[in-house]
């Protein structure tokens, strides 16, 4: 049933992995009894997913699927930057169609973890609402480049608007225009004839991204009263 490929590897660091691109998640925890327990998230194409969890001993996890089929068996290893994944097909039982979860899932940087991240866009929230621009700005303005590695480009996308929209705010038109650069191409190219890599949910989620990049660098290109 789709062995995994490598051997499997007892010493891993607990902790919050992120796969580069940001599509995958796992967490493991410290060791107990010889055991770690986990827990994995990955989001394929058309916010397909996959989503499982169990423990890991002697860096592996074996879960049941259905009555009379064979378990799905995850490996782990720890490489130089992170934790490797691999597992048989019969864990596609925990994968949407379009969705899988074998890859290389990284150390998350300082600040780039879910949870931090989520608090830093809800932090630079409030201080936006409050008029408080500088400190907007400076709380979110660090994350496109200090998570790059790890930064879901969606989020990215998100990220460079609120950070763009700041910056007008504050009056600097020019830096409004530099943080959109990496969409302006997209943004000036008709909807029909933007090609991504992706199914319906991300061109749905993409399209946000380009209405809010467009009404950004329509503000931003206007001359300074």
């Amino acid at each position: 049933a789709g062995a995994p490929a490598f051997a499997a590897e007892p010493n891993l660091a607990s902790g919050d992995y992120i796969t580069e691109g940001g599509w995958g998640r796992l967490t493991v925890s410290a060791q107990k009894n010889d055991r770690n327990g986990f827990s994995l998230f990955a989001l394929g194409a058309n916010a397909h997913m996959c989503d499982l969890e169990g423990e890991i001993v002697g860096g592996r996890a074996t879960i049941e699927t259905n009555e009379g089929e064979p378990d799905c068996v995850v490996d782990f290893k720890s490489v130089a930057d992170g934790i490797a994944v691999e597992a048989g097909e019969s864990c596609r039982f925990y994968c949407g169609a379009r969705a899988w979860f074998a890859g290389t899932y990284l150390a998350v940087a300082p600040g780039c973890g879910d949870a931090v991240r989520a608090k830093t866009r809800d932090a630079f929230k409030r201080h936006y609402d409050r008029k408080e621009y500088g400190r907007a700005y400076a709380l979110l303005s660090p994350l496109p480049e200090r998570c790059a590695k790890t930064l879901h480009w969606l989020e990215r996308g998100e990220l460079l608007n609120d950070i763009a929209i700041t910056q007008y705010k504050r009056g600097d038109r020019a830096g409004c225009l530099r943080t959109l650069e990496p969409l302006a191409k997209d943004a000036a190219t008709p909807d029909d004839q933007i090609e991504i890599d992706g199914w319906l949910a991300e061109r749905q989620s993409y399209q946000s991204i380009l209405d809010a990049t467009r009404f950004n660098l329509r503000l931003c290109r206007k001359p300074a009263r």
